[in-house]
């Protein structure tokens, strides 16, 4: 396991698939104080373990509107997992990824080979709009277009060229942009350099951007 990872990547798959098993096994319309004691426990876990504490994250940010935003994630977390699982799916004779005494692939139904390609960005896609919702409407509101962006081509062909390490793009956090986000953002952009300015307005960093990836963030909105 340890060679198919780098260090930070690591403790960041460990995070996820705890995140991934909450997901599965909490109902969305769990009563609200449970949810909300369940998700920061989850939460002050998570934080820890990456070692990114956020302690202004929910600052003035209401009980009701937590609770509408978990029980969202949620649903675009299942959603991103069960993509996950469509296109990677464990069958006799796959290799399982078994990690803290859980076979992950079993739980997830996810091959060894899933989980390392896809698990991260499976996580982040619902992560970010989760994080920005809590203090945008107009980002809570993207939600059923984000959630009909999971598993369409541009989708998984901007995934593969993010573990390929040809597109790597960052807010200001250093937490990598969504390729809903990216799409969105570049949607009538004339070419490559234009794209980068457009990253470039929103405050996010372009680590990796080659020909081929601007491309296919052009090309997502086709």
């Amino acid at each position: 396991m340890r060679e198919h990872l780098a260090e930070e990547e690591w403790r960041f798959l460990r995070a996820d698939l705890r995140a991934a098993a909450w997901v599965i096994e909490t109902e969305p319309d769990t009563d609200a104080e449970t949810l909300l004691r369940k998700f920061l426990s989850l939460h002050q876990h998570f934080v820890k373990n990456i070692g990114r504490e956020r302690p202004d994250l929910f600052t003035d940010v209401a009980s009701s509107t937590m609770c509408e935003v978990v029980r969202h994630w949620i649903v675009l977390y299942r959603r991103t997992m069960a993509a996950l699982y469509k296109r990677f799916p464990r069958v006799p004779g796959t290799p399982d990824l078994s990690l803290g005494g859980v076979n992950w692939s079993e739980l997830l139904g996810v091959t060894f080979h899933g989980i390392l390609h896809g698990m991260s960005h499976a996580s982040r896609y619902a992560e970010y709009w989760a994080e920005k919702s809590i203090k945008s409407r107009d980002v809570f509101e993207s939600f059923a277009a984000r959630l009909g962006f999971v598993a369409t081509p541009a989708y998984w062909t901007l995934l593969d060229l993010a573990v390929a390490k040809q597109l790597t793009v960052l807010d200001p956090l250093a937490n990598a942009v969504t390729s809903f986000d990216l799409v969105e953002t570049a949607a009538g952009a004339r070419d490559a350099a234009d794209v980068r300015d457009r990253f470039a307005a929103r405050g996010w960093s372009v680590d990796a951007l080659d020909d081929q990836a601007a491309a296919a963030v052009i090309a997502g909105n086709a």
